[in-house]
Protein backbone atom coordinates (compact mmCIF):
# COMPACT_ATOMS: atom_id res chain seq x y z
CA UNK A 1 0.00 0.00 0.00
CA UNK A 2 1.50 3.23 -0.80
CA UNK A 3 0.84 6.09 1.76
CA UNK A 4 1.78 9.93 0.38
CA UNK A 5 2.81 11.12 3.56
CA UNK A 6 5.93 12.75 4.16
CA UNK A 7 9.07 10.40 5.02
CA UNK A 8 10.83 13.07 7.95
CA UNK A 9 14.48 13.97 7.79
CA UNK A 10 15.21 13.24 11.30
CA UNK A 11 15.47 9.04 10.26
CA UNK A 12 18.67 7.51 10.06
CA UNK A 13 19.97 5.97 6.50
CA UNK A 14 18.48 2.27 8.05
CA UNK A 15 15.10 3.60 9.34
CA UNK A 16 14.63 5.56 5.90
CA UNK A 17 14.99 2.78 3.71
CA UNK A 18 12.64 1.00 5.63
CA UNK A 19 10.21 3.46 5.60
CA UNK A 20 10.38 3.75 2.44
CA UNK A 21 10.76 0.06 1.66
CA UNK A 22 7.27 -0.11 3.73
CA UNK A 23 5.68 2.94 1.91
CA UNK A 24 6.75 0.98 -1.12
CA UNK A 25 7.89 3.84 -3.25
CA UNK A 26 10.31 3.52 -5.63
CA UNK A 27 9.04 -0.05 -7.48
CA UNK A 28 12.06 0.43 -10.43
CA UNK A 29 14.74 0.66 -7.73
CA UNK A 30 16.16 3.70 -9.52
CA UNK A 31 15.71 5.66 -6.68
CA UNK A 32 17.26 3.46 -3.86
CA UNK A 33 20.48 2.89 -6.29
CA UNK A 34 20.42 6.66 -7.18
CA UNK A 35 20.79 7.04 -2.91
CA UNK A 36 23.77 4.23 -2.25
CA UNK A 37 25.94 5.85 -5.38
CA UNK A 38 25.30 9.26 -3.71
CA UNK A 39 26.14 7.49 -0.20
CA UNK A 40 29.12 5.70 -1.81
CA UNK A 41 29.82 8.58 -3.14
CA UNK A 42 30.28 10.95 -0.07
CA UNK A 43 32.32 8.36 1.18
CA UNK A 44 30.26 6.20 3.76
CA UNK A 45 31.73 2.59 4.75
CA UNK A 46 30.74 0.25 1.96
CA UNK A 47 30.34 -2.50 3.71
CA UNK A 48 27.48 -0.56 6.19
CA UNK A 49 25.97 0.14 2.98
CA UNK A 50 26.18 -3.28 1.61
CA UNK A 51 24.69 -4.84 5.35
CA UNK A 52 22.20 -1.86 5.17
CA UNK A 53 20.78 -2.74 1.69
CA UNK A 54 21.02 -6.08 1.43
CA UNK A 55 17.93 -6.47 3.89
CA UNK A 56 15.59 -5.80 1.05
CA UNK A 57 15.70 -7.10 -2.29
CA UNK A 58 18.43 -5.11 -4.87
CA UNK A 59 17.63 -3.97 -7.72
CA UNK A 60 20.05 -5.09 -10.70
CA UNK A 61 21.21 -1.28 -10.45
CA UNK A 62 22.60 -1.71 -6.98
CA UNK A 63 23.65 -4.85 -7.30
CA UNK A 64 25.99 -3.18 -10.59
CA UNK A 65 27.01 -0.32 -8.16
CA UNK A 66 28.02 -2.59 -5.85
CA UNK A 67 30.12 -4.79 -7.92
CA UNK A 68 31.36 -1.93 -9.63
CA UNK A 69 32.34 0.28 -6.34
CA UNK A 70 33.39 -2.95 -4.23
CA UNK A 71 36.87 -2.31 -2.38
CA UNK A 72 39.55 -4.06 -3.96
CA UNK A 73 39.90 -7.81 -2.89
CA UNK A 74 42.28 -8.43 -0.21
CA UNK A 75 42.81 -12.06 -1.75
CA UNK A 76 41.65 -14.59 -4.76
CA UNK A 77 40.59 -17.66 -3.01
CA UNK A 78 40.03 -20.89 -5.45
CA UNK A 79 36.73 -22.00 -4.63
CA UNK A 80 36.99 -25.54 -3.39
CA UNK A 81 34.76 -26.62 -0.66
CA UNK A 82 37.80 -26.69 1.87
CA UNK A 83 38.50 -22.90 0.59
CA UNK A 84 34.93 -21.53 1.05
CA UNK A 85 34.12 -23.50 4.61
CA UNK A 86 37.33 -21.19 5.86
CA UNK A 87 35.24 -18.23 4.63
CA UNK A 88 33.27 -18.64 7.04
CA UNK A 89 34.69 -17.30 10.30
CA UNK A 90 31.92 -17.96 12.59
CA UNK A 91 28.69 -20.06 11.97
CA UNK A 92 26.40 -21.02 14.22
CA UNK A 93 23.84 -23.59 15.08
CA UNK A 94 21.13 -21.34 15.81
CA UNK A 95 17.72 -22.16 13.87
CA UNK A 96 18.16 -18.20 12.61
CA UNK A 97 20.99 -19.18 10.05
CA UNK A 98 20.63 -19.46 6.10
CA UNK A 99 21.24 -23.17 6.70
CA UNK A 100 23.88 -25.77 8.11
CA UNK A 101 27.40 -24.81 7.04
CA UNK A 102 27.90 -27.93 4.59
CA UNK A 103 25.12 -27.04 3.07
CA UNK A 104 26.03 -23.43 2.69
CA UNK A 105 29.36 -24.29 1.28
CA UNK A 106 27.93 -26.69 -1.53
CA UNK A 107 25.79 -24.15 -2.40
CA UNK A 108 28.82 -21.47 -2.73
CA UNK A 109 30.65 -24.06 -4.19
CA UNK A 110 27.56 -24.20 -6.72
CA UNK A 111 27.15 -20.29 -7.59
CA UNK A 112 30.85 -19.80 -8.10
CA UNK A 113 31.15 -23.02 -10.28
CA UNK A 114 28.27 -22.22 -12.36
CA UNK A 115 28.58 -18.16 -12.79
CA UNK A 116 24.98 -17.84 -10.96
CA UNK A 117 24.63 -13.88 -11.48
CA UNK A 118 23.13 -12.22 -8.81
CA UNK A 119 23.52 -11.28 -4.98
CA UNK A 120 23.89 -14.47 -2.60
CA UNK A 121 23.42 -13.54 1.29
CA UNK A 122 24.50 -15.76 4.17
CA UNK A 123 23.35 -15.05 7.92
CA UNK A 124 25.40 -17.23 10.58
CA UNK A 125 22.65 -16.21 13.07
CA UNK A 126 19.74 -13.41 11.85
CA UNK A 127 17.97 -13.68 15.27
CA UNK A 128 16.01 -10.78 15.36
CA UNK A 129 16.28 -10.87 19.33
CA UNK A 130 20.32 -10.34 19.22
CA UNK A 131 23.10 -8.49 16.99
CA UNK A 132 25.12 -11.50 16.57
CA UNK A 133 24.76 -12.02 13.44
CA UNK A 134 27.54 -12.52 11.17
CA UNK A 135 26.74 -11.76 7.20
CA UNK A 136 28.65 -12.80 4.05
CA UNK A 137 27.69 -11.73 0.64
CA UNK A 138 28.48 -13.29 -2.83
CA UNK A 139 27.63 -10.57 -5.79
CA UNK A 140 28.16 -12.61 -8.99
CA UNK A 141 28.31 -11.38 -12.14
CA UNK A 142 29.28 -12.89 -15.66
CA UNK A 143 32.83 -11.51 -15.14
CA UNK A 144 33.68 -11.73 -11.34
CA UNK A 145 32.43 -13.80 -8.25
CA UNK A 146 33.21 -11.35 -4.75
CA UNK A 147 32.59 -12.50 -1.34
CA UNK A 148 32.21 -10.31 1.40
CA UNK A 149 32.39 -10.69 4.81
CA UNK A 150 30.53 -7.91 6.07
CA UNK A 151 31.21 -7.67 9.36
CA UNK A 152 35.36 -8.01 9.03
CA UNK A 153 35.07 -6.00 6.21
CA UNK A 154 37.16 -8.28 4.16
CA UNK A 155 36.58 -8.31 0.15
CA UNK A 156 37.88 -11.72 -1.53
CA UNK A 157 37.84 -12.57 -4.95
CA UNK A 158 36.64 -16.07 -5.89
CA UNK A 159 37.29 -18.08 -8.89
CA UNK A 160 36.03 -21.74 -10.02
CA UNK A 161 38.39 -24.95 -9.90
CA UNK A 162 41.10 -24.94 -12.94
CA UNK A 163 39.06 -21.57 -14.06
CA UNK A 164 40.49 -18.28 -14.52
CA UNK A 165 39.14 -14.84 -12.36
Amino acid sequence: MQSNRPISIDLTVKEFLRVARMQNHDKSGSSFSALLFDLLSFNCDYYDLLDLFTEYPLHNDCTQIFQTNAPPPQATVVATEKNIRELFYRWTPSKYHTGPIASVVRQVYRYVSLSSEGVHIFNSNNNPRNNKNEKYVLIISKTTSLFFDVKRKHTLLLIPEGGKP
